[in-house]
Parts: C-alpha cells; structure tokens; sequence
C-alpha cells in the first residue's frame, strides 16, 4: 500500500509540475504575440489579427493550470499576522478548515462548469469573430481539471501531504 500511495503522489506531482510548465511556455508565447501586435500596430498599422481573443482565452488556462503549482508550493499570497501567533494545533486546525473550504470552492467549480464544458464540447463553441475562431471547449476542459487537481492537492494537504523542502 505503501508503495501505491508514492506512486500515484509521485505521479500527480509531476503532473502538477508539466501543468505548470505547459501555462509557463504560454506566458511566453502570450508576451510574443502581443509584442508583435503591438509592433504591427505601431509599425505598419496591421495588428495581428486573433491576439485579443487569443489572450481573453489563455488567460484563465494559463491560471487554473499553474495554481495547483502554487498551492503545493505553499506560495499563494497570504496575510501570517494573525497564522502566526496561534499555537501549532490552531494551526493545523485552521489549515485544515481553510483546506476544506478550499475543496468545497474548487468542487463548486467542478459542478458548474461541468455541464456547460459538455455543452461547449458538443455545440463547438468558440470565441470571436470574423478572421479568428478560438474554440473554448479546452480552456473550460482545463478550468476543470484545474479545479479537480487544486481539490486533491487540498485534500493531500489535509492529510500532511507538502512540498518536500528542497
């Protein structure tokens, strides 16, 4: 049992560590597309055609695959004045509540979107117009399972799971 339960974390860490690296190369590549727009634009007054809809697409990609990173990390932005005058069982106390609120937020998400994920997979539903059609099924495929990993990590937490200091 055991040797199942380092398996399959080895496994979710690594996938939390390409879903990061995967939004990471899309910043860059967001920081090309828009740095040649807006040279087009200045330059020869031709933007390049799809760049708005592109970015208003990636944008929450890019987000729900890097902050199951983050939450493993421990690096979300958090206010301590108060965390860090409490003994250490208000500590796990609170880190186990604010964990539970974490997964009831990402499982609302969860539910949903889940039937309008299905419903833009199915009616092949797209952002944009005219020279650009961005389809929006992936990036809501990724909300998803975003959310669900950001609700295993909360529960990994819960049971003592963190990222190993380096």
């Amino acid at each position: 049992m055991e040797r199942v339960s380092s398996v399959l974390r080895f496994c979710f860490e690594k996938l939390i560590l390409v879903m990061n690296s995967i939004a990471t190369i899309s910043i860059f590549i967001l920081v090309i597309l828009v740095v040649i727009d807006v040279l087009g634009r200045v330059l020869f007054r031709t933007p390049l055609t799809g760049t708005p809809e592109l970015c208003k697409i990636a944008n929450p990609a890019i987000c729900f695959l890097q902050i199951p990173y983050v939450l493993w990390m421990g690096s979300h932005i958090r206010s301590t004045m108060l965390y860090d005058r409490l003994s250490p069982k208000v500590k796990r106390y609170v880190d186990i509540f604010s964990s539970c609120l974490g997964i009831l937020m990402f499982g609302s998400i969860i539910y949903a979107s889940l039937s309008l994920t299905w419903v833009a997979w199915a009616i092949g539903e797209y952002e944009g117009e005219g020279a650009l059609r961005v389809p929006t099924a992936p990036v809501r495929t990724i909300i998803l399972f975003g959310s669900a990993c950001m609700a295993i990590q909360f529960i990994r937490m819960i049971f003592g799971f963190k990222k190993k200091e380096e």
